[in-house]
Order: structure tokens, then sequence, then C-alpha cells
């Protein structure tokens, strides 16, 4: 598996396939494997034709794992991603498409380098991404709940949530998630809504509990499409047909 390395930090990423490029970003307490090959995602999208490219983001899967708050700043996040698409994508303007904190670093990267993909889509990301409508509380409180010895003591529904959800993953290390989480607040957060000149799907579930409210983030991407899948939380709709099926026709289209 091939690794490269940004800011003294060596991260694992992965190459398949040889068509067209994707990028893949994965959530948070996830990694590449659990995000993308658990779920099915890359088989399907090498069966449409396309090369997948992804990492495991710092702090994840067999990427390195640093416990300062400093090592995770956003700009950090994107570099690591754009960096891992340059070595593999070979010049060529990629698709994009990112799960929640993974979401995050996706929008930041079109933001900022909208030439270097063609679409864009996201999942399970929401209102509380914007960093100045997020919870400042709500964010200590599951860092807070990660670093605690006795996970028994966590009494925030979301921070117990969050922590079960990194224990169900034993190459987790949970001193490196909550410095993630103390870094800029929700990992990835959005300091600004800039305008992205490509087009952009949002994908929300209905009932998803991290993640609950989407409009504001909705409007302020300017054109981007909005679709809601019912039926579904944050954790159930990764591997949900209809979130694969709709990513897939949104990317096929103007082909």
């Amino acid at each position: 598996m091939p690794t490269l390395t940004n800011d003294g930090v060596t991260l694992h990423y992965y190459v398949q396939g040889d068509g067209r490029p994707i990028l893949l970003v994965h959530g948070f307490a996830s990694s590449f494997r659990r995000n993308w090959v658990n779920t099915g995602w890359v088989d399907l999208l090498l069966d449409n034709g396309y090369k997948v490219i992804g990492l495991d983001v710092r702090g994840h899967g067999r990427s390195d794992k640093p416990h300062r708050p400093a090592a995770y700043d956003p700009a950090l996040l994107c570099q690591d991603a754009l960096l891992a698409l340059e070595v593999a994508a070979e010049g060529k303007p990629a698709d994009l498409l990112g799960f929640s904190m993974g979401a995050g670093i996706a929008l930041r990267l079109a933001m900022a380098h909208p030439e270097r993909f063609r679409r864009v889509a996201v999942g399970g990301i929401g209102d509380d991404a914007i960093c100045t409508l997020a919870d400042p509380a709500t964010i200590s409180a599951i860092a807070d709940g990660l670093d605690a010895a006795d996970s028994s003591t966590i009494t925030l529904p979301t921070a117990r949530r969050f922590r079960t959800f990194a224990e169900a993953d034993d190459t987790n290390d949970l001193p490196a998630l909550a410095a993630l989480m103390r870094g800029r607040g929700w990992p990835a957060c959005l300091d600004d809504v800039l305008p992205i000149p490509r087009p952009v799907l949002l994908v929300h579930a209905a009932n998803d509990e991290f993640m609950p409210a989407v409009d504001r983030l909705a409007g302020a991407i300017s054109g981007a499409r909005l679709v809601t899948l019912d039926g579904h939380d944050h954790l159930s709709m990764v591997g949900a047909d209809a979130f694969q099926e709709t990513v897939v026709d949104f990317f096929w289209e103007g082909l």
C-alpha cells in the first residue's frame, strides 16, 4: 500500500482501477476500507469505469495518528487529500465524493481548487458543518467522551454515539480522535461557504441524528442539488442503495 508524507505525518492512500479518476474522503472515526470498501462503494465505482483514489485521513486507519490538535487543522486535512489526488490522478479532473467529515473536506477542496474536479457529491453533512452554527459545548463533550477512561460516564447521547462508533473499529486511537475533534471544532468544519463553479450534489438522511438540519448549508452552496433519503440515519445511509444510485447517476450526467 503506497504512502505519502505531509507536515511530518505519514498517510496511507489507495488507488484501484484504470478509468476516470474519483477521489473518496471518508468520515470521522472511519477509514477508507470501513467507509468505502466494506459498504460496496469501491466495487460499484470500479464497475462504473472509475479509477478509485482515496486515503486514510490522518488520525484514522493505517495513517499516522498524532495526539496534537494542531495536527488536524482543516487546511492540512485538505492538503493530504489533494496530495493523494495529485499522485494518482495524472493531472486529470476528478469526480469528488465525501461523507460526513469527508464531506467537509471535499467541500473545502472544491471551494479552493474547483479546477481539479468535474463534479462534487457529499453526504452526511448539514448546517452544523458551518463553523459558526456548531455548538461548542457539544463538540467539547464529544472530545471529552472520546478521552473518557470509562465510557459509562458519558452523559450526552451524541457523545455516547461517537464513542460507540469509534470503539467498533479496533484500529482507532481514541486520544487521536479527541485531538482531531479539539482541533477546529467539528472536523473540517467550513469557515466560509464559497461558490463552487461545479455541479454539486448534497445527499441528506431524513433521520440524521448528527446533522439533522441541512437547509442553510444547501442554500449557501449556490446551485447545489439537495436529495433527502427517507428512512435512513447518518450511519445507515452510507451503504444504502438509494445513496449509491443517486450519486452514480449524478456523476454520469454530462458524460
